[in-house]
């Protein structure tokens, strides 16, 4: 909110200075629960990606493993040294 005010101050020269997007446009789909389902056949070194964007809230990483949904909550902390 503090930064509002101090946009539409330089509004017209923000916009005066604006410059044309240059090479390809990239659009990706809408990301689906589906989209976080790991395969339990496959390492987790595998699957680091996927990992690296699930989302805890709207798209946790689960499997599916004897009839059962299991799901994984992905958290990053700082490492600590010894």
């Amino acid at each position: 909110m503090e930064l509002c005010p101090a946009w539409f101050d330089r509004y017209q020269e923000l916009v005066a200075a604006a410059q044309p997007q240059h090479g390809e446009a990239s659009h990706y789909r809408r990301r689906r629960p589906a989209d976080s389902q790991l395969d339990p056949e496959r390492s987790l070194a595998e699957q680091f990606n996927l990992l690296r964007v699930v989302d805890n809230q709207h798209y946790p990483a689960f499997f599916n493993w004897r009839g059962r949904r299991l799901r994984l909550q992905v958290q990053s902390e700082p490492l600590r040294s010894p």
